[in-house]
């Protein structure tokens, strides 16, 4: 089997990072709430395991975006204009 080439690391200004984790943080507290909910005062076990999926999709996402590197000065003064 052929060895994969290493992937480059997707780029992201640092504000924007900032914003997107700060949602991602959001979103996981009101679905992590939620399954505590759930746990405590019971929901079906379907509902309980689609609340678990979102919430490791929701962790993966978050360390996919803080593992972006910021981008690069000679991007940044140009966007800046």
């Amino acid at each position: 089997m052929p060895k994969k080439p290493d992937s480059i690391p997707a780029t992201i200004s640092s504000s924007e990072k900032q914003d997107v984790l700060h949602r991602l943080d959001r979103r996981l507290g009101q679905v992590a709430h939620r399954y505590a909910f759930q746990i405590k005062h019971g929901g079906t076990v379907e509902k309980k395991q689609r609340t678990n999926s979102e919430i490791k999709m929701l962790e993966n996402e978050r360390k996919s975006v803080s593992r972006m590197q910021p981008l690069p000065g000679h991007i940044k003064r140009a966007e800046k204009g």
